[in-house]
């Protein structure tokens, strides 16, 4: 499967792990992508170090999926530092370093 961002699309969140789904990968130097920690929502009947096993074990799984995909595994690294409240936008050195493109990008 190909998968792309387009000109000016805005990818954010999980989308970036749709990107990672593709045997060629490509982003538009005008797209914007960005990651952040996951997310879950608040479930106040979870006692916390249960909150907290199920987020981990969904960051294996991730893990796991990136580096099936061929995308390093340390594109982790910034989504982990960035709250789910904000987005950490990915510039086209990211995007090539952590390999979430296959695909050149001209970003002029």
């Amino acid at each position: 499967m190909v998968t792309s961002v387009g000109e000016s699309a805005v990818c954010l969140s999980a989308c970036p792990y749709i990107l990672a789904g593709g045997v060629s990968r490509s982003a538009d130097p005008a797209a914007v992508v960005g990651v952040h920690q996951h997310y879950f929502g608040e479930n106040t009947l979870l006692p916390a170090f249960l909150a907290v096993e199920d987020v981990q074990r969904g960051q294996g799984a991730v893990i796991e999926y990136l580096d099936e995909m061929g995308v390093d595994a340390m594109l982790m690294a910034p989504a982990l530092k960035t709250p789910p409240d904000e987005i950490y936008i990915l510039d086209a050195e990211d995007l090539r370093r952590y390999r979430l493109v296959t695909e050149a990008i001209d970003d002029g």
